[in-house]
């Protein structure tokens, strides 16, 4: 039997729900929605407990993308961002891309 993936080194997991936050977050279609849901922070308030993001995803992302923040506000060398978060962050990036190209 196969231990399941700690929730911060879940990839692929962490792609997929985010892709699921950004496409909750923008409810209707629509470019405007779409660009604004992908790229504002605050994004998670709009999330509720019935939502398909389970909560350990939830509160890794609240992470990625307080960090992500974090990085575009401060001076910040390499060596303050974990190998986890780095790859975490590049997650949120493809899936960031992936539903600014969908259209749904």
């Amino acid at each position: 039997m196969t231990a399941p993936l700690p929730v911060a080194t879940d990839f692929a997991g962490l792609e997929r729900f985010a892709f699921a936050l950004f496409t909750h977050a923008a409810g209707e279609p629509g470019e405007a929605r779409r660009h604004a849901a992908a790229l504002d922070p605050d994004r998670l308030r709009a999330l509720d407990r019935a939502d398909a993001v389970p909560l350990a995803y939830r509160l890794w992302l609240a992470h990625l993308l307080w960090l992500e923040e974090v990085l575009h506000t401060l001076e910040c060398r390499p060596a303050d961002v974990t190998g986890v978060e780095l790859a975490g962050l590049q997650a949120l990036a493809r899936a960031r891309a992936r539903f600014l190209s969908t259209r749904y």
